[in-house]
């Protein structure tokens, strides 16, 4: 991000080759936040402090059991036969799965196979 102010300082000293028929006041709003993008890229960027919220065991419970049914959902449903990708949905009466995925379960699929490792910790 080092170039961004230095290009941007260069764009408002030469406008008429850089940029022919632009209104100062546009150039310098454009080169104004060009020049000012590394702070803001660094600002949004820095890592937040984690926050611990206190939980009640039976708080912490009533997760753990979500996790594990939303876990067994999945590893019923993924195998060699299904090409290891979760079914788009599954019907309990009459038994039936679907044979079609989306991006929201699979991604589902992976973030319920983080949590579970990470619960097994």
């Amino acid at each position: 991000m080092l170039p961004a102010p230095i290009l941007a300082l260069a764009a408002v000293a030469a406008p008429v080759v850089l940029h022919r028929g632009l209104p100062p006041h546009v150039l310098l709003a454009l080169a104004g936040a060009w020049f000012v993008s590394p702070v803001v890229a660094w600002f949004i960027s820095r890592s937040r402090p984690a926050r611990g919220i206190p939980l009640r065991p039976a708080q912490i419970a009533f997760l753990r059991r979500t996790a594990r049914h939303t876990w067994a959902y999945f590893d019923v449903h993924i195998g060699p036969a299904s090409r290891w990708l979760p079914p788009d949905n599954a019907q309990e009466q009459p038994a039936a799965v679907a044979d079609r995925t989306s991006p929201t379960n699979i991604g589902m699929a992976l973030a319920s196979t983080l949590a579970a490792c990470d619960l097994a910790t």
